[in-house]
């Protein structure tokens, strides 16, 4: 795959020239990682579409598949829940994708850059 960036400056190129050049390497790693790195996530739960309710526990993915196809699938959606790294917490993609990026870079640049 081939990737081509160009950037024209303005009056503070170095200034104007880091921003930009640290948002695009910030998401292509996000994206990068997102798709490659991930491990498969260790819980599942059936939730509600266009509602916060929750309809059941955490649990493995065929008994979420299970109930989620004698509720209706047009009706709700599998929620997955990852192990973070470095801990014994459980959260989101976007969770174990930002403590992925804090141990990689620091807390500092990993909350400027991947929040």
């Amino acid at each position: 795959m081939r990737v081509e960036i160009r950037y024209v400056t303005g009056a503070y190129f170095p200034t104007e020239y880091r921003k930009a050049a640290c948002a695009v390497l910030a998401a292509a790693l996000w994206d990068y990682t997102r798709e490659h790195a991930m491990p498969a996530p260790c819980e599942h739960r059936v939730r509600n579409y266009g509602s916060d309710e929750q309809l059941g526990a955490w649990q493995g993915i065929h008994a979420a598949c299970e109930e989620r196809a004698a509720r209706g699938e047009s009706l709700c959606y599998i929620e997955d829940r990852y192990k973070l790294p470095g801990s014994d917490r459980k959260g989101s993609a976007g969770d174990w994708l930002r403590a992925y990026f804090v141990r990689e870079f620091g807390r500092g640049i990993a909350r400027r850059r991947f929040n």
